[in-house]
C-alpha cells in the first residue's frame, strides 16, 4: 500500500515535519486551539478506534508528540509562525529546532515522524469580505525558513526520510474566469512560488493544498451549490473536453496545470485540509457535512483521482475536533470545522471507507467532565446597556457563535441567550466562580436550565498540559476555483487605489533579499568575446582590458560602502556586501542595477584613460545576477569556485592561443587540447614553448584580482609640536592570491573578518551545481507585459551639478531620449518605451524570451546598455560641459497580464508627467520671480490644476501659457518601432519601400486614439512590420 517513501517538513504559518508515505487513506488535523483540550492519549485512541493512521498537528510540542511513539502512528509536526522569522534569519536555529523536536523521537520504537510543516497558511495578500480584512504572514520569510529546516534535517542524516514543505491554500492559484488549463500561480506571489515548488521538486517532497468547497460556497452568493458536492447536479464545467462536475476536481487540477508552469509538474500532491464546518453559517450543518463527507469518501474509494491526477490521494480531514478558542475573523464557522466535538463526541455518522456504511464515530472514551455546575442570567430586569456590555464582555472571552444569525441557538430568546453566554465563559474558565458574576446578574446553579443549549454543557477537564499557542495566527483558508479572474482581480485594485491608474502599483513585487543570507552580485560582460575582437585585445590576456575591469571595481567600492569586497577575472566580477547590509533595504533588483550601472558607465568613462589610442567603437553592457549565500560556508564555496574557474578557463586559453600562434589553426588547436588534463596543459606549455606556466604566467592572469578595503591611518595635520594627527580610514586595494577561499588569505584581512566572518576551515573542492542553487531571481511569467523601469540614481544633484536648466532641460532630455531609442535597437524584443525627466519604462513584448524572461539578466542589461550610453553620449548632448561624476540607475521588473493594464501603466505614467511638470513650472517660475524655494513650495501647497495654470497665465503674461511649453516637456516621450517609406521612380511612377525605424514622438497616450492609430505596438496578433511596397496610388501591395 505504501508506494513511496517521504518525508516533508511543512513551511507554512507553522513548520510540520513528517516522514511520509504518499499513500492513499485518511488522515487528520487534530488543533489544539480550545479552552480544554483532549488529553493526546485520549487522542491516540480515537485514532485507533476509528482506524485512522495519520495525524497532521500544528505545533511540535514534545509532550504531545511522544504520546505517538509506538502507536503505528504516522505523525506530522508543525512548526508555529512566531518561529520562522527566527528560522530563517539563522540557520543554527533550524539546526536546533530539528534536533529538540525530530532526532529526540526518531529511535526504534519512536515517534513515526512523517513530515515537517508550517503550522498555518502562508500568505502575502490582504482579502476583503465585506468589511472584514484577514491578512496572514509573508510568504518572503517563509522560504528561507524552509531551505535551513531542510538544511538542517540533511545535516541530521534524515534528508532521505524528512522532507521540508509548505502548507498553501488553494488561492495561491488561480485560473481566473476560465478552466483548470489556465491555472496558474498568483501573479503577485508567483516568482516566490515558483522558488518553492521547485525547491520541493529538487527535494522530491510534496506540495500539500488545502482545499475547501464550503468556502467558495459560503463566500460567494453566485457559486452552483451542488458543485461543492459529489453527487452532480451542477451544470459541468468543460475544459478542453475534460468535463468537471464538483470543485474538488477543477481546483486540484488548477493546481496540476500551475505545477505544470511552474517547471514542477513531477510534485506530488497531498491535501491538506479538506473538511466541511458543522454550525455558523447557513451552509454550516450537520446535514451538509454529512453529505460532504458522505460523496468525498465515496469518490476517494474509487481510488480514481482527478482528470490529470489519476489514481489514490492521500488526504488530511479539517479537522478532527472543534477549536473554542480560534479566531472568528474569517467567520463564525472556523469554529466548527471538527468531525468530533471538542469533548471529543462524534457529531454525525459517516463511513470512512466510503462504502456507505454509515455510523457514528467512535468517540473518546474515560473523558472527565467538569461539575455539573451552570452560570445562567437572573433575568430580573438589569439595566439593558449593562446586560449588553456584559454579555459582549462574555462572548469575547467565550464562544458565542452558536447565537448568532442562522445558528443553532439563535433562536432562544434575549435572558436565554444572556445565560448562554454567561455559561460559556464559565465553562471555558474552568467553572472560575469569579467569571460568574456580573455585579449581581448572574449566579452559579447546579441544574442545567431547559433553555440552554446541550451544547453549554460542563467541557471536559484539561489534559495537564495546555496546548493553545498563544501566539498563533488563525487559519485562513480560501478556495480558487469560481474565483475572481484578471478582471476582478483589476477592479479590486482600481477601488483601493488613490486615483483611477495608481492601481497598476500593485503589480509591483519587492524581492527583498532575508537577512541572513550574504548577497553577491555578479556582473558578467555582455557578449565580451566580440567586443574583444573589435577592440583588438590581446589574446589571451590584455593587460590593460583586466585593469580596465579592476579599476572599475575599486570605484564600486569606493562609491558603495556595503561593499566590502570583490573578485574578478576576464569579464566578470563578484561583488560581496558586508553580513547585516540593509543597502537599499536589500531588495534584489535595486541592487543589482545599481551595481551593473555604475560598473558600466565607470568602464566608458575610464577607457580612454588605459586605451588612449584606441576609440571605444559601440557601447559596452553588462549582466549581472544576485547570488543568495546562506552561510559563510556557501560564500566561501562560492569564492572557490569562481577561481578554480579562472584557472582553469586562463590556462586553457593561454595553450590555445600559444597553438594558434605557433601556426595551427583555432580548430586544430582545440582538437589537439581535447580531453587534456591540467597537468598535461602544463606540461604542453613548457615542452613546446618553454613556458613555465605558475613563474612566468602573470599572477593576475592566473589567480584574478581581488579589490577588498582595508584600515590605514592618514596624517590629516601636524600639531604645533610638530607631531602628526592620524586618523583611521578605510582604503580600497588590490591584491592577488594562489586561493582566495583559503584561511589563510581571508583571515589576515581585517576588514574582512569584521564585517563577513571567519573561516574556520580550508576548502579542497566545490561543487559548482550546489552553488549555482543558491542564485537569486526567477524567471517572469509568461504571456505577460513586461515593463523594465528605470531611474536615475540622485539625478536631483546630478542636475543641480551639471547646471541643467529648470524646470526642465531639453538636451539632458533629448539625451534620455537617445539612450532610449538605442536601447529599443539593441533588444529587438522592447517594443515601446515611455520617459519622462530621470525615468524609462521600456515594455517588452508579450511572448518574449529574452534571457529566457530571466527578471536579473532582462533588468540588468538593460540599465548596463541605457548607463553606457547615456555616458558615451553625453559630449554629443553637451559638448562644452564636463561630467563631473559619473551618472547610474536603477532598474525594476514588473509584470502586467493584459494590454489594458499595459496602457492604463503607461497612462499613469503619463499623468504622473503632468502634474510633477506643472508644479515644477510653477515652482520655478516663482522662483525666478523673487521667492525662495521654501515661499514657492507653501506658495503652491494644496493647489489645484485650475489654479496652477492661472498662476502660471499671470507669471508669464501669456494666456494659456502652460500648452505653450514644448509637448517633450507636458507629455513626456514615447519611443517605439515605426515605418520609414522611402520614395523610388520606377516605371509606374513614385512608388517606394517602407523599413522600420525607432521614432521618438511626444503624444498623448493616455487617449485609446493614440494605441488604435498603432495597433502594431501592442497587438500580437499583428506581423508588425511586414515590408510593403506603395504604389502611386496610395494602395499597399504585400511584399
Amino acid at each position: 500500500m505504501k508506494t513511496r517513501t517521504w518525508a516533508a517538513a511543512l513551511v507554512a504559518a507553522a513548520v510540520a515535519v513528517q516522514l511520509m508515505h504518499v499513500v492513499e487513506g485518511i488522515g487528520v488535523n487534530w488543533g489544539n486551539q480550545a479552552a480544554q483540550n483532549i488529553d493526546p492519549t485520549n487522542i491516540v485512541q480515537m485514532l485507533k478506534d476509528n482506524k485512522i493512521y495519520k495525524v497532521k498537528l500544528f505545533d511540535s510540542d514534545p509532550w504531545v508528540v511522544k504520546q505517538f511513539a509506538g502507536t503505528g502512528i504516522e505523525v506530522m509536526l508543525g512548526i508555529p509562525n512566531l518561529h520562522l522569522a527566527s528560522l530563517a534569519d539563522r540557520y543554527k536555529h533550524a539546526k536546533e529546532w530539528v534536533k529538540k523536536n525530530l532526532t529526540r523521537h526518531i529511535y526504534d520504537g519512536g515517534v513515526d515522524i512523517r513530515a515537517s510543516a508550517k503550522g498555518s497558511v502562508p500568505e502575502c495578500m490582504n482579502f476583503n469580505f465585506g468589511t472584514k480584512s484577514y491578512e496572514g504572514a509573508n510568504l518572503a520569510t517563509t522560504f528561507p525558513a524552509l531551505w535551513n529546516i531542510q538544511k538542517a534535517i540533511n545535516a541530521a542524516g534524515l534528508g532521505d526520510r524528512i522532507k521540508a514543505t509548505i502548507p498553501q491554500n488553494a488561492d495561491v492559484y488561480d485560473s481566473g474566469t476560465k478552466g483548470p488549463s489556465a491555472g496558474d500561480f498568483r501573479a503577485d506571489i508567483r516568482p516566490t512560488m515558483k522558488e518553492i515548488v521547485q525547491f520541493l521538486r529538487d527535494n522530491n517532497a510534496p506540495f500539500l493544498v488545502n482545499i475547501y468547497p464550503f468556502l467558495s460556497l459560503s463566500l460567494n452568493k453566485n457559486f452552483p451549490i451542488a458543485f461543492a458536492f459529489f453527487d452532480g447536479g451542477a451544470p459541468s464545467v468543460n475544459d478542453n473536453g475534460i468535463s468537471y462536475t464538483n470543485m474538488f476536481d477543477a481546483n486540484l487540477d488548477t493546481l496540476v496545470w500551475s505545477l505544470r508552469k511552474a517547471g514542477a509538474g513531477s510534485v506530488p500532491i497531498i491535501v491538506g485540509e479538506i473538511g466541511w464546518p458543522t454550525d455558523g453559517d447557513k451552509y454550516a450543518t450537520v446535514d451538509l457535512a454529512r453529505k460532504f463527507y458522505d460523496g468525498f469518501f465515496k469518490k476517494m474509494a474509487t481510488k480514481k483521482g482527478t482528470p490529470l491526477y489519476p489514481g489514490p490521494i492521500e488526504y488530511y480531514l479539517f479537522s478532527f475536533t472543534d477549536e473554542n478558542q480560534k479566531s472568528i475573523d474569517p467567520g463564525d464557522f472556523e469554529r466548527h470545522w471538527g468531525v468530533f466535538r471538542y469533548d471529543g463526541q462524534p457529531k454525525f455518522a459517516m463511513d470512512i471507507t466510503g462504502k456507505g456504511n454509515g455510523k457514528m464515530p467512535v468517540g473518546a472514551k474515560s473523558v472527565k467532565y467538569l461539575e455539573s455546575k451552570w452560570c445562567v442570567y437572573l433575568n430580573d430586569g438589569a439595566d439593558p446597556t449593562k446586560i449588553s456590555s456584559s454579555m459582549d464582555y462574555a462572548c469575547s472571552r467565550g464562544d458565542c457563535t452558536p447565537l448568532n444569525y442562522g445558528g443553532p441557538c439563535s433562536k432562544l430568546d434575549a435572558a436565554s441567550k444572556v445565560s448562554y453566554a454567561y455559561n460559556m465563559y464559565f465553562q471555558i474558565s474552568a467553572q472560575d466562580v469569579e467569571t460568574c458574576d456580573y455585579d449581581g446578574m448572574a449566579q452559579i446553579v447546579e441544574k442545567n436550565a431547559s433553555s440552554l443549549s446541550r451544547r453549554a454543557a460542563a467541557p471536559p477537564v484539561a489534559h495537564r498540559r495546555s496546548l493553545v499557542v498563544a501566539a498563533q495566527q488563525p487559519q485562513e483558508r480560501f478556495s480558487t476555483l469560481c474565483r475572481t479572474g484578471v478582471a476582478a482581480v483589476v477592479r479590486c485594485r482600481r477601488e483601493m487605489a488613490n486615483s483611477k491608474y495608481e492601481y497598476v502599483k500593485s503589480f509591483e513585487v519587492e524581492d527583498e533579499i532575508m537577512l541572513p543570507n550574504f548577497i553577491v552580485v555578479r556582473v558578467d560582460g555582455r557578449d565580451f568575446r566580440r567586443f574583444s575582437e573589435v577592440h583588438e585585445f590581446e589574446k589571451p590576456n590584455d593587460k590593460e582590458a583586466l585593469d580596465l575591469m579592476n579599476e572599475c571595481a575599486k570605484a564600486v567600492l569606493e562609491q558603495f560602502p556595503d561593499v566590502i569586497f570583490s573578485y574578478g577575472y576576464s569579464d566578470e566580477y563578484s561583488f560581496i556586501f558586508r553580513k547585516e547590509t540593509k543597502f537599499y533595504q536589500r531588495r534584489g533588483s535595486k541592487i543589482l542595477s545599481l551595481i551593473v550601472s555604475f560598473f558600466t558607465s565607470t568602464y566608458v568613462t575610464k577607457w580612454r584613460t588605459l586605451f588612449p589610442q584606441k576609440d571605444l567603437k559601440y557601447a559596452p553592457s553588462f549582466r549581472a545576477r544576485v547570488v543568495c549565500c546562506a552561510s559563510l560556508e556557501v560564500l566561501q564555496s562560492y569564492l572557490l569556485w569562481r577561481q578554480y574557474e579562472c584557472h582553469i578557463n586562463n590556462q586553457y586559453d593561454t595553450c590555445l592561443w600559444q597553438l594558434i600562434k605557433s601556426g595551427k589553426s583555432k580548430e586544430e588547436a582545440e582538437e589537439t587540447l581535447k580531453g587534456s588534463l591540467k597537468q598535461d596543459k602544463n606540461e604542453l606549455l613548457y615542452q613546446c614553448f618553454n613556458i613555465n606556466y605558475k613563474k612566468d604566467i602573470p599572477e593576475m592572469f592566473r589567480q584574478g584580482t581581488c579589490t577588498l578595503k582595508t584600515e590605514v591611518e592618514d596624517i590629516v595635520k601636524y600639531k604645533d609640536d610638530g607631531c602628526p594627527v592620524k586618523r583611521r580610514r578605510r582604503k580600497v586595494i588590490t591584491v592577488h592570491s594562489e586561493n582566495i577561499a583559503s584561511k589563510r588569505f581571508w583571515n589576515e584581512k581585517l576588514c574582512l573578518l569584521k564585517e563577513l566572518g571567519q573561516f574556520t576551515e580550508d576548502l579542497n573542492k566545490t561543487r559548482p551545481e550546489y552553488v549555482k542553487s543558491f542564485q537569486y531571481g526567477s524567471k517572469l511569467m509568461l504571456s505577460t507585459w513586461i515593463v523594465i523601469r528605470i531611474d536615475g540614481c540622485h539625478f536631483h544633484r546630478f542636475s543641480d551639478v551639471h547646471e541643467f536648466e529648470k524646470p526642465n532641460d531639453a538636451q539632458a532630455l533629448d539625451l534620455m531620449n537617445s539612450c532610449a531609442a538605442a536601447v529599443l535597437e539593441e533588444f529587438k524584443d522592447i517594443v515601446f518605451a515611455y520617459g519622462v525627466s530621470d525615468e524609462y519604462s521600456f515594455v517588452l513584448k508579450k511572448d518574449s524570451q529574452l534571457y529566457q524572461r530571466r527578471a536579473s539578466e532582462i533588468v540588468s542589461a538593460v540599465v548596463s546598455y541605457f548607463s553606457s550610453m547615456y555616458t558615451m553620449r553625453w559630449n554629443e548632448f553637451f559638448p562644452n560641459k564636463e561630467m563631473k561624476y559619473l551618472p547610474y540607475f536603477d532598474g525594476r521588473a514588473v509584470c502586467y497580464p493584459s494590454c489594458e493594464i499595459i496602457k492604463d501603466y503607461l497612462a499613469w505614467r503619463q499623468v504622473d508627467c503632468h502634474i510633477n511638470n506643472q508644479y515644477n513650472t510653477c515652482f520655478w517660475l516663482l522662483v525666478k520671480s523673487g521667492k525662495s524655494k521654501s515661499d514657492a513650495q507653501n506658495y503652491l501647497k494644496g493647489t489645484q490644476t485650475q489654479e496652477k495654470n492661472e498662476l502660471l497665465d499671470q507669471l508669464s503674461g501669456i494666456v494659456d501659457y502652460y500648452n505653450t511649453l514644448p509637448p517633450m516637456f507636458r507629455q513626456g516621450s514615447s519611443v517605439y518601432w515605426d515605418k520609414e517609406t522611402k520614395l523610388q521612380d520606377d516605371e509606374e511612377g513614385a512608388a517606394g519601400k517602407s523599413r522600420r525605424i525607432v521614432v521618438v514622438r511626444y503624444e498623448n497616450i493616455i487617449d485609446a486614439g493614440f494605441w488604435e492609430a498603432h495597433p502594431q505596438i501592442l497587438d500580437e496578433k499583428m506581423d508588425r512590420f511586414k515590408t510593403q511596397v506603395i504604389g502611386s496610388n496610395g494602395h499597399c501591395i504585400n511584399g
